[in-house]
């Protein structure tokens, strides 16, 4: 089993995020034992809501209220991933 986890900020990306891309990827990263956490940075528009919509079944999802800027939501994201996972 694989100890690598994928942690992808997200803020306000709804108008961005390309869905095809990840429907294709997410799946495979599955199978090969990775860890996708998608972390939803204080976004003022449906970035949260598509992405539970869209990925909720393949990776985690989790959001902090207030922007707090990308490194922030990668150590969030990273802090999470120490936690819920043996890495």
């Amino acid at each position: 089993m694989s100890k690598t986890c994928i942690i992808i900020p997200c803020f306000n990306e709804s108008k961005r995020l390309r869905l095809d891309y990840y429907h294709e990827l997410l799946p495979n990263l599955l199978k090969i034992g990775c860890k996708v956490i998608f972390v939803n940075d204080g976004s003022t528009d449906d970035t949260f809501s598509i992405l539970q919509t869209n990925f909720g079944k393949y990776s985690e999802i989790i959001s902090i209220i207030k922007n707090s800027g990308k490194a922030n939501a990668i150590r969030y994201g990273g802090l999470y991933a120490l936690e819920h996972y043996s890495l």
